[in-house]
């Protein structure tokens, strides 16, 4: 029972119902660009909405599938799965794909429906830890100019580091 408790805490934290809001606010407004690596499960409805209100630069670093995979790997029983895309996540729902749980499964669905209109909305440029990444986003409908890889390994540093400073120029 006490794994319930703190499922349904969770959930309550996320949707802002559990923790005091006004730290956040008061420290997004302090910003001027953030970079996120994973949302789930720190940032709230409420805090998504505060980011967006304070019109702050977001920055996402992709390190998996959750985009377009509730588990974030597009594997299921140790093979392939590729049933859900940014559009239909249903079938991630039906087999308990986020911890093996159904509810919480249902609720990381509605969730990465939430971030598709918060990243639209704040027109996040995204940050690819490789070629790889960079390609999925490319191939889920994410505009090359809105992409920069940084490696994981910097071999090339200077170079990245041009990249990487050319995309923020364009926000301006």
């Amino acid at each position: 029972i006490c794994s319930r408790i703190a499922q349904l805490r969770q959930m309550l934290k996320i949707l802002g119902w559990y923790k005091k809001q006004d730290d956040f606010e008061q420290w997004i407004k302090r910003q001027d660009a953030i970079q996120i690596h994973n949302y789930f499960p720190g940032l709230s409805f409420s805090d998504l909405k505060s980011i967006e209100k304070q019109k702050v630069k977001v920055s996402r670093v992709i390190h998996n599938y959750r985009k377009t995979c509730i588990q974030g790997n597009h594997y299921r029983k140790n093979k392939l799965c590729q049933k859900c895309d940014q559009k239909k996540r249903f079938s991630g729902v039906i087999r308990r794909c986020y911890n093996k749980k159904f509810i919480l499964s249902f609720f990381m669905a509605a969730y990465n429906k939430k971030l598709e209109k918060f990243e639209k909305a704040t027109n996040t440029q995204y940050i690819a830890i490789s070629s790889t990444m960079s390609n999925y986003l490319g191939r889920i409908g994410v505009s090359e100019n809105r992409i920069v890889i940084i490696p994981n390994s910097v071999p090339d540093f200077p170079r990245i580091l041009e990249s990487a400073t050319e995309l923020y120029r364009d926000w301006e």
